[in-house]
């Protein structure tokens, strides 16, 4: 059940929107959002619900497989949750369209998420088993205090290192949460030279030292592909 204050009138009974058990309300300016559901032998039954107009009409989100425990929204658009998935490992996700939908940035932990806060561009995270992260930048990473592992939330692919590069050069990419990563090498014309990298790949930051001692001199390109995020740049070897 969900009940509503007002100066006026006090505490109401709003109709009831959901028979699950919902756990957390986020309220800024007009715009409330409330997550509830559970989660049960590898099953997941979870709800979002969310209105922008102070509670008058609401709309129903589900977040499966994710439940939700808390939620922090910096503005009406930018939010970020913390729960578990149907493995009871903590994850967090991340909307930029005020909850309508969310996108999983670190995912694995040891366990589920419970609370979290960020505020000029710091913030924290906290969970079962002792779990504590931290971010210094509005939550493009979170640091695990406990082990000081980083947990990137964006994919990128770096620039090669040298570049022009004889014979080796090194090639490095940060991937965001857990995916299958291919890295791949092409000449100019297109055509696959070598294979680097196709294997699933936890959240992290990478180097591989590629040699290209057998190939001739000339332009190439590499491409970094998940099932979410495709980049491609260019390398030049010089002999």
């Amino acid at each position: 059940m969900i009940v509503k204050y007002s100066q006026v009138y006090g505490w109401s009974a709003i109709p009831s929107l959901t028979d699950l058990p919902l756990k957390k309300v986020f309220s800024n300016d007009d715009n409330v959002w409330i997550a509830g559901g559970y989660l049960d032998n590898q099953n997941s039954n979870t709800i979002f619900l969310k209105s922008t107009n102070n509670g008058q009409t609401w709309i129903q989100h589900h977040t499966s497989p994710y439940l939700i425990n808390d939620m922090y929204f910096i503005d009406n658009n930018l939010g970020w949750a913390v729960g578990a998935d149907t493995a009871y490992r903590g994850v967090i996700l991340k909307s930029t369209d005020g909850g309508d939908t969310w996108k999983l940035v670190v995912d694995s932990l040891l366990g589920p998420l419970n609370s979290i806060f960020i505020k000029d561009n710091y913030g924290w995270a906290a969970g079962d088993y002792g779990l504590v992260l931290r971010t210094t930048d509005a939550g493009t990473t979170w640091i695990d205090d406990g082990n000081n592992k980083t947990y990137p939330t964006e994919f990128e692919l770096k620039q090669n290192y040298p570049n022009p590069f004889n014979p080796n050069t090194t090639l490095s990419f940060v991937i965001g949460h857990l995916s299958f990563v291919t890295l791949k090498i092409y000449d100019i014309l297109g055509k696959e030279i070598a294979t680097v990298v196709s294997e699933e790949k936890s959240a992290g930051k990478y180097e591989i030292e590629f040699d290209g001692s057998n190939l001739s001199s000339g332009i190439y390109f590499y491409e970094l592909k998940t099932r979410s995020y495709t980049v491609t740049k260019k390398m030049v070897l010089l002999k």
